[in-house]
């Protein structure tokens, strides 16, 4: 316990004097002071892709997981041109980001968390490219903010359960490079989980509070976030399941002209444990966005997909999680 403590008082010291001396006010007012992987990788042994599992871990237990995403196009921006349809800005078209994620369970139903994204390759055009055509591109590779978060996992009846997270986002990486947030953030959320043998569902409810920021016509910050997933197996002793999600984030902010800025997305995954111990968990999945924030434009309403809400994406996880027993 007290490392995490430790880390949050250090970055309460450090970080403004950083932060402060960084453009996320620009006077052309596209701030690159956000993050534009918007996916949250699950750890320990989850079903899904991004909702946590809900089933208590025992003392001691100590999970670890690497996941690597695939973004194509998440950060977008229409702005005018000649054409009538405008000309669209890649301010990120391709983006992949590494993340490890470790669990610890110091007490049954007490979890400590810890997610390090990093990104090893990303390309775009960046937000400097909006105000000229002659503009750098974007960095090759970024930081992006950590988060650590603590869980508490009780049943609610028989076939279910509930955790209640909290996860602190330090605000440590590239915020020039569309990598991280201004300022300190918090995301609590609750997951309810129930076994209806041989499915499984699940449903996650909460928020991500966090500094708001500039961002072309639209105000970029705190939201509230909520998934839904469904899982079966397809395969006996975990060799093979299916999984189906879908993300949704809410922004909290009113923006210009009534416009709704809501970046979802759908993801349909496999999962396999292949070894007898079952320890090893292997996922592979991928979707696309949903379009379903809108704007009014010359009197009509458009749908599009909503800031960090990718075009395509594609998911691979590799967890180390020796099973929980029901």
């Amino acid at each position: 316990m007290r490392l995490p403590l430790l880390l949050l008082t250090l970055a309460g010291v450090l970080l403004p004097g950083k932060l402060h001396a960084t453009e996320c006010e620009p006077a052309g007012g596209v701030s690159p002071c956000l993050d534009a992987e918007g996916l949250w990788l699950a750890s320990g042994r989850a079903e899904f892709l991004g909702l946590e599992p809900t089933r208590a871990a025992p003392a001691g237990y100590v999970a670890t997981s690497v996941g690597t995403s695939y973004a194509h196009r998440p950060v977008v921006l229409n702005v005018p041109s000649p054409d009538p349809d405008g000309r669209d800005i890649n301010v990120v078209r391709h983006l992949v980001t590494t993340t490890v994620l470790m669990n610890y369970a110091p007490w049954s139903g007490l979890e400590l968390t810890l997610s390090a994204p990093f990104t090893p390759l990303q390309d775009g055009a960046g937000t400097e490219a909006i105000a000229s055509r002659v503009s750098p591109p974007l960095v090759s590779t970024a930081v992006r903010d950590p988060r650590l978060g603590v869980a508490y996992v009780t049943p609610l009846t028989e076939f279910s359960n509930l955790r209640a997270q909290a996860d602190v986002m330090l605000p440590l990486g590239d915020e020039h490079a569309l990598a991280g947030d201004p300022a300190l953030g918090i995301a609590p959320r609750v997951t309810i989980g129930a076994e209806l043998a041989p499915v499984q569902l699940s449903g996650a409810l909460g928020a991500r509070i966090r500094e708001s920021v500039p961002f072309a016509s639209a105000r970029w910050g705190s939201e509230l976030s909520s998934a839904l997933g469904l899982a079966a197996p397809l395969l006996a002793k975990q060799r093979l399941s299916v999984a189906l999600e879908g993300h949704l984030r809410s922004s909290l902010l009113e923006q210009p002209g009534g416009a709704v800025l809501a970046p979802a997305e759908w993801l349909l995954s496999l999962r396999s444990a292949p070894f007898a111990d079952e320890a090893v968990v292997l996922q592979l999945g991928g979707g696309t966005a949903l379009p379903l924030s809108s704007a009014q434009r010359d009197g009509e309403t458009q749908h599009f997909a909503g800031l960090t809400a990718p075009r395509v994406r594609g998911v691979f996880v590799v967890r180390y999680a020796p099973r929980v027993s029901p």
